[in-house]
């Protein structure tokens, strides 16, 4: 999805379908959906036996529904109900289709392409093709992620709750972080591709996203395949308290510090956990700047655009709750925050989360993707399980009444859908580990 929760631009969701030539044509899909919004039919929300709903689901072959009401162990659950089609009650609904009436769908490269107008608050009046635009680089997070889901064999949250009965959560965890590694190796060899040319790398995504452990483990790999490299983190040249905010980055002292390094000379970062006092850049080196602030225009001016790699870092989950409900990556973003300010600063989870609603909309991806050579999906298959069992307890002492209560509530209705991976499952080389505290890398 392009777009922020609440996109103050035009969004536009791709939606896949293996078999779509088999389907009936996108315009057909379109005039039904029409037809439901100005008939305003209303979608109720009920609680009904468990018991009941099971049986509903496997007499319809709702396997992904199934798998994940069975993982509750509830007498009773809430669906959705919109004419004779019922559905589990995972996130809010409109009382009725038609307040959904702003929508486009069109095909696209072989999938469906679902448009939405901003939430501005200002009624639109139409829309039009021309207000989308999908980077082709998501074309190829689009081939990766159907890849790895042929590979991995993983698409619900019901699949995963089976892979632990099964005792092969193992084989899951072990899978995923080979495909990482994969991922990684195909940006070593890009870099390396480009020749000695090639100056820097830059590293960026939302905050939270992962840069700092991927850019440890690119180090590795770089190191391996005879290219040194010296890490350069963004974050230190911003406040403590607020390493994403680019009104504050001190971009005077970063872009000497660049140019030094470039030029063979020492330079101290600010003192940091996340900086050694003193960096050089080795001979024949390759400079990699990483951070919230990464792909920031005002640090690829600083490194020089045209002799540096861009890397786009984001978890973008392929794990859904049933086959209409994808987990939201802001979710695992705000888990990932909770942990990360838990573990590095003892911050609580309710000052954790209105840090996120301050930051509400930098999850987008848009402004990262633009000109990026690569995009790395920082989100593992087996990550929510893992992080349910440390964010839990946090996310239960945000208390009734405390602006983020709802918040935390949502974040708890999620993870309850997923059983519990203990932190020792998880290889201490893996990127989650910079959120869990028990990285290889000293990045966190």
């Amino acid at each position: 999805a392009a777009g922020s929760e609440a996109p103050q631009e035009p969004a536009a969701y791709v939606c896949g379908f293996p078999d779509l030539e088999g389907r009936p044509p996108v315009q057909q899909i379109k005039d039904a959906l029409t037809k439901l919004i100005q008939e305003d039919v209303p979608i109720h929300v009920m609680s009904l036996p468990t018991a009941d709903v099971l049986e509903y689901f496997e007499r319809g072959g709702d396997s992904e529904s199934a798998s994940l009401l069975k993982a509750r162990n509830l007498p009773f659950v809430q669906v959705n109900k919109c004419q004779d089609v019922m559905k589990l009650h995972l996130v809010p609904l409109a009382p009725s289709t038609g307040y959904t009436r702003f929508f486009d769908l069109q095909p696209h490269n072989g999938h469906m392409l679902l448009c939405t107008p901003p939430c501005t608050g200002i009624t639109p009046t139409g829309i039009t093709r021309n207000q989308f635009t999908v980077p082709p680089i998501l074309h190829t997070l689009a081939a990766d992620m159907a890849q790895q889901s042929a590979a991995v064999g993983i698409r619900c949250a019901g699949d995963l709750n089976a892979s632990i009965q099964a005792g092969e959560v193992l084989q899951v965890v072990q899978l995923s972080e080979a495909l990482h590694m994969k991922k990684l190796m195909e940006v070593v060899d890009a870099i390396a591709q480009r020749g000695a040319g090639l100056r820097a790398a830059c590293i960026g995504g939302p905050p939270c996203a992962g840069t700092l452990t991927f850019a440890a483990q690119l180090k590795s790999q770089l190191m391996a395949a005879g290219i040194p490299s010296t890490l350069l983190c963004t974050d230190v040249y911003c406040p403590a308290d607020t390493p994403e905010a680019a009104d504050a980055f001190d971009l005077q002292q970063f872009g000497k510090h660049v140019r030094h390094l470039l030029s063979g000379k020492e330079v101290a970062p600010p003192g940091s956990p996340l900086a050694p006092p003193r960096l050089t850049l080795p001979d024949r080196g390759l400079l990699l700047v990483h951070g919230a602030l990464g792909l920031h225009p005002s640090v690829l001016g600083a490194v020089g655009a045209t002799q540096c790699f861009r890397v786009c870092v984001a978890p973008v989950t392929r794990i859904c709750l049933d086959e209409l409900t994808l987990l939201p990556p802001d979710a695992l973003l705000a888990m990932r925050r909770v942990l990360r300010d838990f573990n590095g600063a003892g911050v609580d989870a309710a000052t954790s989360l209105g840090r996120c609603s301050a930051a509400a909309g930098q999850g987008s991806l848009a402004p990262f993707l633009d000109g990026a050579d690569a995009f790395v999906n920082s989100a593992a298959d087996y990550e929510i399980m893992a992080l349910r069992m440390e964010t839990e307890s946090l996310l239960r002492c945000v208390r009734p009444g405390h602006a983020e209560f709802a918040h935390a509530a949502r974040l708890l209705d999620f993870v309850g859908h997923f059983y519990g991976l203990s932190r020792r499952s998880v290889p201490g080389g893996a990127l989650v580990q910079e959120f869990l505290g028990n990285s290889l890398f000293e990045a966190h």
